[in-house]
């Protein structure tokens, strides 16, 4: 392991321990517990198959890609339920690897990740316009529906005028590693993955292939949504769709974090008792509700990662016999 990978798992797990401190600090554990246990089993079960259906329909879009390559839905399904698990327990974004190590023996790594990363895409473009949505029909209401589109209308401007900006000094940035050595090794390689993600990308010049991806994109996300609302509800908390879309979508902040919690843990909960308090809740109560959310989400994780491995096991013993 390098030295930088090293650094990067240590400082995730002092995060994540420094993270739950402060959080244990500030909370009844026995209470925690409790609100746990008072989730009927019926909304955990559909919490599961919600979550279950989500992961099936993200194969699906990453199907769009590996079908040419001979992997069928299921044994992509399988594969990513095992690599959705690494996602979550390993530290310092090593188990985004996970997905082209289990699959190298069938797709090259680069095409791997490059259909990893038009799917992360999708869901992160996906989650943008769901969260943009769930402003207006959360904080509407509660506003009196009154918008100041003179502040709007700037800052969407300023935004789309940032993203062109950053484009057109791609030609300078280039120019500029080009003249370091490490640079020129970093631009090299990253002309690699670029090729590999343009030759993915021109797998959806097959008609209809887009509208199958952000189809399956967002339903998944939605699905998502339903989980949350499923968990809260058996809390006893009346929420919808849109107000947990608002919540789950503040989490895509600690996405540009250059480290990670281990399982998510301190910053999810911090997410989500943050949300929720926007929304009204009292202190308490979101704290367990945070809490109950990511527990129950990494118990279905595991859930399914099992799965996964069984099924993989079913594919391997048949490629044995063949």
């Amino acid at each position: 392991m390098s030295r930088k990978r090293l650094a990067s798992l240590v400082l995730s797990l002092l995060l994540t321990v420094g993270l739950l401190g402060w959080i244990f600090q500030h909370i009844d554990l026995p209470s925690v517990l409790r609100a746990l246990a008072r989730v009927p089993a019926g909304h955990i079960a559909l919490g599961f198959l919600c979550h279950a259906a989500a992961y099936l329909l993200r194969a699906r879009a990453m199907h769009l890609f590996f079908a040419s390559r001979g992997l069928g839905l299921a044994e992509v399904w399988a594969n990513h339920l095992v690599h959705n698990f690494y996602v979550h327990v390993v530290p310092a974004g090593l188990g985004e690897l996970s997905m082209s190590l289990l699959l190298k023996h069938k797709v090259p790594v680069a095409s791997s990740l490059s259909v990893l990363l038009v799917t992360r895409v999708a869901i992160l473009l996906a989650s943008f316009g769901l969260f943009a949505v769930s402003v207006f029909a959360v904080v509407g209401p509660r506003a009196g529906a009154e918008w100041d589109f003179r502040l709007w209308v700037p800052l969407v401007l300023g935004m789309v005028l940032l993203a062109w900006a950053s484009w057109r000094a791609r030609g300078l940035v280039a120019g500029l590693l080009e003249r370091f050595g490490p640079g020129r090794a970093l631009l090299g390689k990253a002309r690699k993955f670029l090729g590999a993600f343009r030759d993915e990308l021109a797998r959806l010049r097959v008609p209809g292939a887009p509208w199958r991806l952000m189809g399956a994109t967002l339903a998944s996300v939605l699905l998502v949504a339903l989980y949350f609302v499923s968990i809260l509800r058996g809390l006893g908390i009346e929420t919808n769709v849109f107000e947990t879309l608002f919540v789950s979508a503040l989490g895509m902040a600690f996405m540009i974090l250059p480290i990670k919690s281990v399982g998510g843990f301190g910053t999810i909960e911090g997410t989500w008792i943050v949300g929720l308090m926007i929304l009204g809740l009292e202190k308490t109560l979101a704290i367990e509700a945070a809490f109950a959310v990511h527990l129950f989400a990494l118990a279905n994780v595991l859930v399914l990662f099992f799965i996964g491995l069984a099924v993989k096991r079913i594919f391997y013993r048949q490629n044995a016999s063949a």
